[in-house]
């Protein structure tokens, strides 16, 4: 648990089927290793339909005959509705270029159609590229549309029709095999409510379903994003695969990295199968050493590869290296790309809203999906304009305000320029393989503990109180740190390592969240090889130190252990400089030698007589740090703010946070790690409570039923368990320190027995 939290971060409502307004969010990384996949190979593949002879759709030329070749393709795919393609198809004798203002469902349909066929949204369609050539190959016909009248899954109403709905919809996507099918179905003269207990198979296929979208929901609700997306299932899944080095323009194009880059680029569509043949790497002598591949022989695998970067909005540059954000977009397309928002200033509610910054903002929330197409295109301004006006925008006000219920806390509708918002806007992954839950605010997404004891529930809600800050969604800890990801999250803030503990401790919680202890133990080694990678790391920076020689000390480190550690930790190079300048940050806040509370290890103390506070002193400090040019080298290696650098001065304790989010971050690069942020996150992160729970049954068995002040001592104990780890006994065998920590001490504030 990371201390001193000061946090800001709900579930935006579905965009319908076909709804041109709304709030719509994506769904964040697919998880589908243990489960079935959408498979296009279950029905039979469209002829081409497609063939334009010019631009179409947002800046396109917009000629009515290729806007009507792309209606009649989404209408025939199923994204754009009888009703709409009624109101909106262009007429066969039609002239003039069409204007997008005239044909807002048909653009709506474009962009559902992109998530789910190339998981972002796409705009425009130019002749003979990759999105006309995916247009061209989606499904034969209309799978239909599920609008489900009531819940259907664990804890549903389960009304026959909807039963059956869903039931059809998971046998068509692979999720429901015939048999469970067949053996569930609602017999033809059912009426009424299905049991549960005749809906298992049904209810595990709709578990999978969900997991493969990134959330641990159980159920399909009214107007979900679980029934969004079983109107729109993708048409690719998450394929993982490693890569020893770099693929493309300027890479070492071993053969076997070739050859996994061109299988995922076929498979995804941006190569084809007979251009993967003719520059697939010739076949070597098992007793051979592997040869380069000359980059001559790749050109259209680098062509491929540059067309990918294009639609993921990536720098295209042609070139896929080990764990770079191209390969984590290869290995899952609906993750997004980070970037994209550097705002001069502030944009939203009351701020001065410059309009490039604006546009930035609107770009970007399109693209995540909190705000809608047509909202979109009503509502975007010209980054050339001047400012906008809070009434010119109230849908990206909206949207701006979603985003942050959901993913960053405290939802004031305004991004602050370098603020967390900005922050979490530009890359809500944090570099990993997962990405925001959408279910976080979802109450009904949390695997709620039913509490019965007053005594707890007052220190639950106490830790809360000061760790959530009552912020909804999934509320990231602020302080930025060397892992560059939270290392904590939710309502009670907890780290993953800490949750992996958690969910052993509770089997119904682990079930919930479909995680065996198999997985369970993989990604529990891998959070402790990286504590050890860290501490090893740490031992080799003993004293602050400049940036050529940190390079070097990085480079023997990489020399000696880099495979070992990639291995041992699923972490990557990237991360090993990290953790390098982190020690660095350290080692120079070290060599301040300024006096400590507790030991000189807790809470600085302020020159007697200077009439300054802790928090002032520690302030002046990091104004002098930032002065020095080897500090701001390491901060900015690893994008440490000025904020956090001030915190852990103040409270150098706290530093503990980088060694957490390193741990965190090694979790959520496991194929399992959206199922754990979902653990952390669910309806505000309800794990913590089972935590303090725990903790809570450990303490007061241990404490003297005549101890003095019992129910604050164990009270106390319960806090700065949550807040620093450590022993039940060895605490209770130290009262003085408890009872010291800042932490116990805000505790005891809002603690209300």
């Amino acid at each position: 648990m990371s201390a001193e939290h000061v946090h800001q971060s709900a579930h935006a409502d579905q965009e319908s089927h076909e709804s041109t307004g709304g709030i719509q969010m994506r769904a964040p990384a697919l998880n589908l290793q243990a489960g079935p996949t959408f498979q296009l190979s279950r029905t039979t593949p469209v002829q081409r339909q497609v063939d334009l002879g010019a631009s179409v759709g947002d800046g396109g030329t917009n000629a009515p005959v290729d806007v009507r070749a792309v209606q009649d393709e989404l209408h025939t795919l199923g994204y754009l509705s009888d009703a709409n393609w009624e109101a909106e198809r262009i007429a066969d004798d039609a002239e003039g270029a069409v204007a997008i203002a005239d044909i807002p469902n048909t653009m709506s349909a474009l962009s559902r159609w992109s998530v789910a066929a190339l998981g972002r949204p796409v705009l425009l369609i130019e002749p003979d590229q990759v999105v006309e050539s995916r247009l061209n190959g989606g499904l034969a016909q209309p799978l239909g549309t599920v609008n489900v009248g009531d819940t259907v899954g664990q804890g549903g109403t389960n009304n026959v029709a909807d039963v059956r709905a869903v039931q059809a919809r998971l046998n068509a996507l692979g999720f429901l095999n015939d048999n469970d099918l067949q053996a569930e179905t609602p017999a033809e003269d059912a009426e009424g409510q299905i049991e549960e207990a005749n809906l298992t198979q049904t209810i595990a296929a709709i578990t999978a379903f969900n997991n493969a979208q990134g959330t641990s929901l159980h159920f399909v609700s009214v107007d979900s994003l679980q029934e969004s997306q079983l109107n729109n299932p993708r048409q690719f899944s998450e394929n993982r695969f490693g890569l020893t080095d770099s693929v493309g323009t300027g890479g070492e194009n071993m053969p076997a990295d070739v050859t996994a880059i061109q299988t995922r680029l076929v498979a995804l569509g941006y190569l084809s199968q007979a251009n993967a043949t003719a520059e697939a790497p010739p076949q070597a002598d098992d007793q051979a050493e592997p040869q380069a591949v000359p980059e001559a022989n790749l050109a259209q695998t680098i062509a491929a590869i540059n067309s990918f970067q294009e639609v993921m909005g990536l720098t295209q540059n042609g070139t896929v290296s080990a764990g770079s954000d191209t390969h984590r977009l290869l290995m899952n397309p609906s993750l997004p790309a980070p970037g994209g928002v550097d705002i001069a200033g502030n944009v939203g509610t009351g701020r001065p809203n410059a309009a490039a910054d604006v546009r930035a903002v609107q770009d970007r929330l399109h693209d995540l999906g909190f705000l809608s197409t047509a909202n979109y295109l009503d509502e975007r301004v010209d980054p050339e304009g001047g400012n906008v006006a809070d009434n010119d925008m109230p849908e990206t006000i909206a949207a701006i305000r979603a985003f942050q219920e959901n993913a960053v806390g405290r939802p004031d509708g305004w991004i602050g320029a370098g603020g967390k918002t900005e922050r979490t806007l530009n890359d809500p992954t944090y570099g990993t393989m997962t990405t925001i839950n959408p279910e976080a605010t979802n109450a009904e997404a949390d695997f709620e503990l039913e509490i019965n004891d007053n005594a707890l529930q007052a220190i639950l809600d106490a830790i809360e109180a000061i760790e959530g800050a009552n912020s909804p969604g999934e509320i990231p800890a602020n302080l930025t740190n060397g892992a560059g990801v939270p290392a904590s999250y939710g309502a009670g803030q907890m780290i993953g390592s800490t949750a992996l503990g958690t969910l052993d401790n509770n089997a119904d919680l682990a079930a919930h969240y479909n995680l065996d202890q198999a997985s369970i133990d993989e990604m529990r080694d891998r959070a402790t090889e990286t504590r050890d990678a860290y501490s090893d790391t740490r031992a080799l920076v003993p004293n602050a130190t400049n940036q050529a020689t940190l390079n070097q000390a990085i480079q023997n480190f990489i020399t000696q252990n880099g495979e070992d550690f990639l291995t041992d930790t699923g972490l990557q190079e990237e991360d090993i400089r990290r953790m390098f300048n982190t020690h660095n940050i350290y080692r120079h806040i070290q060599a301040l030698g300024v006096p400590r509370t507790n030991g000189n290890t807790g809470t600085v103390i302020a020159p007697q007589g200077s009439g300054l506070t802790a928090n002032q002193y520690a302030n002046q400090l990091a104004t002098q740090m930032m002065n020095d040019d080897d500090v701001t080298d390491s901060m900015d290696a690893v994008g440490m703010n000025r904020s956090s650098l001030r915190t852990y001065i103040r409270y150098i304790d706290a530093y503990g946070e980088n060694r957490a989010a390193f741990q965190t971050k090694a979790i959520f690069s496991h194929e399992d790690g959206q199922k754990v942020r979902n653990a952390l996150t669910d309806g505000n992160g309800g794990i913590a409570a089972y935590h303090i729970r725990d903790n809570y049954n450990t303490v007061d068995g241990i404490v003297a039923q005549n101890e003095p002040n019992r129910a604050q001592v164990v009270a106390s104990i319960v806090a700065v368990m949550h807040n620093r780890g450590g022993s039940a006994q060895g605490w209770y065998n130290d009262m003085a320190t408890v009872n010291g920590y800042p932490y116990v001490q805000h505790f005891l504030d809002n603690w209300n027995p």
